[in-house]
């Protein structure tokens, strides 16, 4: 944000919880002034995001092992809507217990 020449606000995470892609990409661009169009703004947050996830997912302590422990005894699904399906995949295989 700061290397845009965007303005953060204590209130923007809030705001843009439960917000589509496209919805809070246009709110950074018209309310935190990020001087790129929405479009960009979401490739470029995607594109980060995703380099960070290919370092190291940001899975809680002891998820895998809950998440295998519930799949022993019932069908277990992985859902996100989030923008980053290659690394919902990832997540998948590291748990190896989900059916697609």
């Amino acid at each position: 944000m700061r290397s845009t020449g965007g303005h953060w606000h204590a209130d923007a995470p809030l705001a843009m919880i439960g917000m589509s892609s496209t919805e809070w990409s246009t709110y950074m661009h018209n309310q935190l002034d990020v001087p790129l169009p929405p479009d960009e703004i979401n490739r470029g947050v995607v594109a980060r995001t995703e380099g960070r996830y290919r370092s190291g997912l940001p899975v809680l302590p002891g998820a895998v092992e809950a998440v295998r422990g519930l799949a022993a005894h019932w069908r277990v699904a992985l859902a996100s809507s989030a923008d980053i399906e290659s690394s919902l995949s990832r997540v998948a295989a590291r748990i190896s217990c989900f059916c697609w």
